[in-house]
């Protein structure tokens, strides 16, 4: 009798979850779509903040959750023809076994299907409750157009570059994206920082952002990327120059240095 009960509660929970999951305010099933190999991994730290991605990349949206409580999160669904919803699943918190109201985390998942800025909007609540959501988690996505083009001598539609780049020239053409992508953990007050002017007639500054690594432990000090994204305007030369370094420190006390030089072309 007592191994029934707990069978029971346990698919109670399990339906309450899986409504939470399907719910939201368009309810028009996705599009199957094949998995991108590139994921972008969030949490609730992320919110209120704006992250850019590619055309074919993933969102995963980690947010805490305990379905036992009757609290789930439910979605505003997001442009579909910018972002499509995928799936949400949820990852328990390690637990015994037949032990109720654990908690965990409802992961959202999201493919940027098409340019374009749309918003990623969820609240935290009960589903008969008429009172404020318990929370809310708000973010603005842009959705860049990934070219399917690679380097084809020395150019492309966007040149992909990491630490291992540091002191390349490289070549591009007017209307190309630069993505840098760099290890940075602001846990430890470093960052990247432009060490040097950039002429903005030659590159224009599309992006700067902070992207923590995945963390569903929660586990303090986890570093993450930063990403730094330049559109080529017109011909000429520039050079991005990067330190990483504390803000209290003055420029020569910097902890690295990065530097590529650019020399954009006509399209």
């Amino acid at each position: 009798m007592r191994y029934t009960i707990l069978f029971v509660a346990v698919a109670v929970l399990a339906a309450i979850l899986f409504i939470a999951c399907s719910k939201s305010k368009n309810n028009t099933p996705s599009k199957t779509n094949p998995e991108s190999k590139m994921f972008v991994d969030i949490g609730e730290e992320s919110s209120g903040k704006t992250i850019h991605v590619l055309t074919g990349e993933t969102i995963r949206l980690r947010l805490r959750s305990n379905p036992s409580t009757g609290f789930s999160w439910t979605l505003t669904p997001p442009d579909k023809l910018i972002l499509e919803s995928n799936k949400c699943e949820f990852e328990a918190d390690p637990h015994k076994e037949f032990e109720a109201g654990y908690g965990g985390k409802e992961v959202w998942t999201f493919k940027a299907v098409g340019a374009g800025e749309t918003d990623l909007s969820l609240v935290y609540a009960r589903s008969w409750e008429d009172k404020k959501p318990a929370k809310t988690f708000e973010m603005k996505v842009v959705v860049e157009a990934a070219s399917p083009q690679t380097a084809v001598n020395g150019a492309a539609d966007e040149v992909k570059l990491t630490g291992k780049d540091n002191g390349r020239s490289i070549e591009v053409h007017t209307g190309d994206i630069i993505r840098i992508t760099l290890e940075s953990n602001i846990t430890t007050g470093y960052s990247w920082e432009h060490a040097g002017k950039v002429d903005t007639d030659i590159l224009k500054l599309d992006k700067d952002d902070y992207v923590s690594d995945p963390n569903p432990e929660e586990l303090d000090g986890v570093g993450g990327r930063t990403v730094i994204v330049y559109r080529a305007l017109k011909p000429g030369k520039a050079k991005i120059d990067l330190t990483y370094m504390r803000p209290w420190e003055t420029a020569s006390e910097f902890d690295e240095k990065y530097s590529v030089k650019v020399e954009v072309l006509e399209k």
